[in-house]
């Protein structure tokens, strides 16, 4: 049943990162909200299927990096983990990159995509 459920979140894994990347590969947007320039958001659980597991006991049993991020600088949302980034704006309220929503409440981040979400936190 464990390994089961390592295989499963190994691939809702691979499924975020994808998401992430695409999230942050190329794009355009608008000026940056003051508020995100200069911070760095770390990713902290990925939930699916009804299960969540915390990113840094995800990243040991995967053996992965347990310290993915997402920093927000000059205009510019990173991927420090694979080098792509892209611009991002506030409008209405809401934070788009690369054309997508992503919700932000405080200093928590949400990126859902497939069925999967993965939390983020303002280090």
């Amino acid at each position: 049943m464990k390994k089961r459920y390592i295989q499963v979140l190994l691939a809702a894994f691979a499924v975020m990162l994808l998401s992430v990347s695409v999230l942050v590969g190329c794009g355009s947007g608008g000026a940056a909200p003051e508020s995100l320039e200069g911070t760095k958001w770390e990713i902290t659980t990925i939930s699916g299927g009804g299960q969540t597991m915390d990113f840094k006991e995800y990243a040991k049993q995967a053996g992965v990096s347990d310290s993915m991020y997402v920093e927000f600088k000059n205009g510019k949302a990173i991927e420090p983990f694979d080098g792509t980034s892209a611009d991002y704006t506030y409008e209405n309220g809401k934070l788009i990159i690369d054309g997508r929503e992503v919700s932000l409440n405080g200093n928590t981040m949400t990126i859902e995509a497939n069925n999967f979400t993965m939390t983020l936190v303002k280090k």
